[in-house]
């Protein structure tokens, strides 16, 4: 049986994407951010950034 994680519906816009790069395992940066601030514009406003990578 085939147990490699996949979207539960396909990437359909440009707005979206897959990244396989991306474990399952939290990002303990991310979980640090969101039990640091209150306000959903304070985590989003603080959130790290990434660069999306283009498979074509």
């Amino acid at each position: 049986m085939n147990m490699t994680p996949f979207l539960a519906y396909p990437v359909n816009i440009s707005q979206e994407a897959d990244l396989p790069e991306i474990c399952s395992e939290l990002l303990k940066l991310v979980t640090d951010i969101l039990e640091r601030y209150q306000t959903y514009h304070d985590v989003y406003n603080n959130l790290p950034d990434f660069k999306l990578i283009k498979f074509s």
